[in-house]
């Protein structure tokens, strides 16, 4: 993957930020004292496609780490299993820390695969730590009933995931997040690759530390 590629993705990354960004002028983003954001639940068409969007973005960049870090996954793998090869190969992912103009997290601390048994009695792996991902799901699949899943909260989420995927790439393929840290993006932030003032360096990826 060339650094060309990467461009790619994070304008790609960018436009979605952009639309994202786009609706705070009919919903408030913010933050409110409890700590949570205060229109967390506010669901719209709008909400609804970007979501799909950057889920779908999501798993195409998660198997591209994955065959950029030599993972022998297949191209048709489902999310449990490319969870399951990113989690043993970037054990620190969740560690990583993303900002907001409103707040500070990381999104995919709890991202993990369980076994569970299922209602015929059998044990199957699930996927946790990423209901964003179990809501697109839902709408792709049944919009009608779960149409409420697509609201703010599920949005900001997915993004802020996709965005350490971003950067997880970036560093596997090149070495460095320099291009993602220097061209920046209008929502999203981190501290991590060179700084946008200077030439020292900032803080490195967990798994790269």
């Amino acid at each position: 993957m060339t650094e060309v590629d990467i461009k790619n993705n994070w304008y790609y990354f960018r436009s979605l930020a952009k639309q994202l960004q786009d609706t705070e002028q009919y919903v408030d983003h913010s933050i409110g004292t409890a700590g949570m954001m205060l229109n967390a639940g506010t669901f719209s068409n709008e909400f609804a496609k970007i979501l799909l969007l950057v889920s779908s973005e999501f798993e195409v960049i998660a198997k591209t780490l994955c065959v950029e870090a030599g993972l022998k996954i297949p191209w048709n793998a489902n999310i449990v299993r490319i969870t399951k090869e990113i989690k043993s190969n970037y054990p620190h992912i969740g560690d990583t820390l993303i900002r907001t103009p409103y707040q500070s997290f990381q999104p995919l601390q709890n991202w993990t695969v369980v076994q569970v048994t299922n209602k015929n009695g059998k044990t199957e792996d699930q996927l946790r730590g990423m209901s964003w991902w179990e809501d697109h799901n839902k709408i792709k699949h049944n919009r009608r009933n779960y149409f409420q899943t697509a609201h703010l909260k599920n949005c900001v989420d997915a993004m802020a995931c996709l965005m350490i995927l971003e950067l997880y790439l970036s560093q596997t393929a090149l070495g460095n997040v320099d291009i993602i840290t220097t061209l920046g993006c209008c929502y999203f932030d981190c501290d991590y690759g060179l700084s946008h003032l200077s030439v020292h360096s900032r803080n490195k990826l967990p798994d790269f530390a």
